[in-house]
């Protein structure tokens, strides 16, 4: 607890709306949370408006808490947990090791220093920015979840500070109710997480083979048939694909990931089918894989006229999810653990990245997508809680599904005054 407390030392608390204003006392009564940092002497900031800091919310910075890279004050104070940057290793066995972070480490540090100091790698996901804080506690899919399944199933431990000031240790055999709910259930939900501990792996393969092939765009329809049987049934767990939807190149690229020799991997390919159905691509490549580098492309449609282009799909990946499903839905509050495909979509425009405000047609255009592909590919209206979506009405069962219930339990006994706050926050449970 005391090296608990050293680390809060590192946080902060920030107004939205006075992130500049200096460190000052506050006056009258404390918020039980803010009493238990300030015993930590962790410093406050004060608002400039006071009947913000009166309404009693606390959010976590969602710069930090999700991969969307954004974040809502939603009437209350921002808890920056970006200082807590903890990183302990420790080798468990041969083939795994222990790893403590804080919540403010990237992603991309994780990723660096367990290959070059260790080599080993963790079931993190693809943005190397993302904070720790923030992808685990939403279940944390990445490119290694065909071998791995989510980085919440290898969760060992959460610290947390409650908002009546407690500091929990949480674990599948202490406090297994929350540490079940922050298997899924999201960040910023149930408190602030202070310490985050997890399984890593040794590389259980001298190399890592990534490869890279470019379809014509006519081959879409064999190539997606072929990723459909293939993906789901054949492929080994070791062999991670995607296809990468890329209407700006007029193409369809096949990226993976495979654990093993480049010989093996051209070997499974043939074994694959893949030439027998959708022939050779028009371009290739297969190297040597770094783990620390991330393997998805980043393919950005630039958007003149989002109108003129409302028929265009936008960039999209068709992601086979494998090792989730040895877990049943509720093992984990991360529902989604018998599903086929993830589907993710996303545009990007110059206007809104050279600061024009006007946003509205962009997102008309994405929505319009998004419509375009929900009714194929996911009737369900089911959503992964780490790819925050606004437009969502009943968020509560895209997210959680059967877990809902279960949740709101969660929630009205560790924090049954609703002090974790944000739109799409999980509510407690009735009386």
């Amino acid at each position: 607890m005391l090296y608990s407390l050293a680390i809060l030392l590192l946080t902060d608390l920030i107004s939205p709306s006075s992130q500049a204003a200096g460190r000052t006392e506050r006056q009258g009564r404390q918020l039980p949370l803010i009493e238990c940092l300030r015993n930590a002497s962790v410093a406050v900031v004060t608002p400039a408006d006071s009947e913000l800091y009166e309404t009693e919310r606390v959010v976590l910075n969602k710069a930090v808490s999700d991969s969307t890279g954004g974040y809502s004050s939603c009437g209350g104070l921002l808890v920056d947990v970006e200082g807590l940057r903890q990183f302990e290793v420790v080798k468990r066995d041969n083939e795994t090791l222990d790893v403590t972070v804080g919540p403010g480490v990237r992603q991309g540090y994780v990723y660096y220093h367990l290959w070059f100091d260790h080599k080993a790698w963790f079931n993190g996901g693809s943005e190397h920015s993302v904070g720790m804080g923030g992808i685990t506690p939403g279940g944390g899919r990445g490119h290694r979840g065909r071998k791995y399944g989510l980085l919440c199933d290898t969760l060992t431990r959460l610290e947390m500070v409650t908002y009546d000031g407690s500091i929990l240790q949480v674990t599948n055999s202490s406090e297994s109710d929350l540490f079940w709910a922050s298997c899924g259930g999201g960040g910023g939900q149930f408190g602030i997480i202070t310490q985050i501990s997890f399984t890593a792996f040794y590389v259980p393969s001298p190399t890592v083979v990534h490869l890279n092939f470019r379809y014509d765009i006519d081959q879409f329809v064999p190539l997606f048939e072929w990723y459909q049987e293939y993906a789901t049934f054949k492929a080994p767990r070791d062999f991670f694909t995607k296809l990468i939807w890329l209407p700006l190149f007029g193409g369809i690229a096949l990226d993976g990931e495979f654990i093993g020799t480049e010989e093996q991997l051209r070997d499974e390919l043939k074994r694959s089918g893949l030439f027998q159905a959708a022939g050779e691509p028009a371009c290739q490549q297969v190297v040597v894989y770094d783990p620390i580098q991330s393997i998805l492309d980043s393919a950005l449609l630039p958007v003149d006229d989002p109108e003129s282009l409302i028929e265009a799909p936008s960039p999209s990946r068709f992601e086979k999810l494998s090792a989730l499903a040895d877990l049943s839905p509720t093992a984990t509050a991360f529902p989604h653990r018998n599903v086929t495909f993830l589907v993710q979509s996303g545009i990007s425009s110059e206007d809104t990245a050279a600061g024009n405000t006007n946003k509205k047609p962009v997102l008309a255009w994405q929505r319009d997508v998004h419509r375009v592909f929900q009714t194929p590919f996911s009737s369900s209206g089911f959503a992964y809680v780490n790819y925050v979506d606004r437009d969502i009405e009943d968020y509560l069962t895209a997210y959680y599904r059967e877990n809902v219930a279960r949740l709101r339990r969660v929630k009205k006994r560790y924090d049954p005054t609703i002090g974790f706050a944000y739109e799409q926050s999980i509510p407690p449970a009735d009386e």
